[in-house]
């Protein structure tokens, strides 16, 4: 790192090889007659997301350009013969013969290295308003270091989460305030820290036109090889599911209790489900706004989360299960095609995929902390299609939904899991009884 200028009259070589690459960053300006070369090394056949650290962009690189396409953010549609000489700009590239590069090693671009940059971003409306399919642009890390994304000056119109290709396993992985990614590998993970690797695009998401990106390399750009970033995480819990037989065939989605977000899509918290591809199952929650892989809402006072699965084949074996979460939540697992329930706290769940219309899951969700569960007979209610559903409750002692004025509406004896009691046919709030405990539920 420079901490002041550099005037380069000679020649900067940023090497690059399997196990690593190189990275400058200059906290002043960069003049003189020089050039600074930075070479990437790819791997792995297929498209690449690639962008130009140089202020003339791919005007100078040793790969075939013929072989990059982008984005056209205005009208929702792919470049297939792009301007090469914009910086910012984020391209696809082909691994493979007669592509970008023939085959795995280093690719270079040449010329003066960007110390700031701003992206204009486009807003294509490709979908009804507010969905997933609008504002899309494919940008790029415009610096020859690490851009650090929370340090990227964002329009109030643009969503807080990057998405990226990752060509290894054919998904989108991602980024979002207050995520972490999972134990384990698994497809369409989150990005561990919001570190954009040099020469590397990515996506992000506007909600209207006219929007912009604005960095320079001093205030965004880090050439730390293991950062340290420190921000307070919310709580929140990872699903995963993976085929049975073969652990490389998986993928996740996340929630966060966050009490100001929202069940729909918020800009600065969520993720949308980006699709996979390759025999890769796919887990998303679905909202009234579209499928999301990162949800925050607030958990506390327990919610219910609608679960979609899909799967390029039907009739493989799949086994669900709750990562460690962080925080304490109550989570049990309705599966709407079986009509049975399974509390993840504590076993996975194991199922065959088959065509069902709509989310085939529910995940019933409450907070420990706040005391929604009663801690003694790990008690706690909540709203299903089959009515109101009451888990933990001891087998054999009496229920009674009633309302607030004291009517009993309902009796039953609890059964092993969940007891189920009639929904009234108001709204409001009502009371669940077992023995000397009682607990409020919202009828909606």
């Amino acid at each position: 790192m420079l901490s002041g200028n550099l005037v380069n009259n000679g020649r900067i070589h940023l090497a690059s090889d399997a196990k690593g690459y190189s990275q400058l960053k200059v906290d002043g300006t960069v003049s003189g007659t020089g050039s600074v070369v930075q070479n990437m090394y790819v791997s792995g056949a297929g498209y690449h997301a690639l962008a130009s650290s140089m202020a003339g962009g791919f005007a100078t690189t040793s790969a075939s350009t013929g072989g990059l396409y982008s984005y056209d953010a205005g009208t929702g549609a792919y470049d297939f013969s792009p301007s090469l000489s914009a910086a910012g700009t984020g391209y696809f590239g082909l691994l493979s013969t007669g592509g970008f590069v023939s085959g795995a090693g280093t690719f270079s671009v040449s010329g003066t290295p960007n110390t700031s940059h701003t992206h204009s971003l486009g807003y294509a409306s490709t979908v009804a308003s507010g969905g997933s399919g609008n504002g899309w642009n494919l940008v790029g890390n415009p610096y020859t270091c690490a851009l650090d994304w929370t340090a990227v000056t964002k329009s109030s119109g643009v969503n807080n989460a990057f998405y990226i290709w990752n060509p290894a396993n054919s998904t989108y992985d991602y980024y979002v305030n207050g995520v972490t990614a999972p134990t384990g590998t698994y497809a369409g993970s989150s990005i561990a820290s919001p570190y954009i690797a040099p020469l590397q695009a990515f996506w992000v998401q506007t909600t209207s036109a006219g929007q912009t990106l604005t960095s320079t390399m001093a205030t965004a750009g880090t050439v730390s090889a293991s950062p340290s970033y420190y921000k307070t995480l919310a709580d929140q819990l990872i699903l995963l599911v993976r085929e049975v037989g073969d652990s490389s065939k998986a993928d996740a989605l996340w929630i966060k209790d966050v009490a100001t977000a929202t069940n729909g899509f918020d800009a600065s918290e969520d993720a949308w489900k980006m699709g996979n591809y390759g025999g890769q199952p796919s887990l998303s929650i679905a909202s009234v706004d579209g499928l999301m892989a990162v949800n925050a809402l607030p958990v506390a006072a327990g919610t219910t989360v609608d679960v979609q699965f899909s799967a390029p084949l039907a009739g493989r074996k799949y086994a669900m299960e709750l990562q460690v979460p962080q925080g304490e939540f109550n989570v049990l697992l309705e599966d709407r095609v079986t009509g049975t329930f399974t509390d993840l706290t504590t076993s996975g769940y194991s199922f065959t995929d088959g065509v069902f219309d709509g989310p085939r899951f529910a995940l019933h969700l409450a907070s420990t902390a706040l005391g929604t569960r009663n801690q003694e007979l790990r008690m706690w209610s909540f709203m299903s299609d089959q009515g109101i559903m009451l888990h933990g409750a001891p087998k054999g002692l009496v229920v009674q939904l009633l309302s607030v004025d004291g009517r009993v509406l309902d009796r039953v004896v609890a059964s092993d899991g969940v007891t189920r009691l009639a929904k009234p046919s108001a709204q409001g709030v009502y009371l669940l009884r077992c023995g000397d405990q009682t607990l409020k539920i919202l009828v909606p």
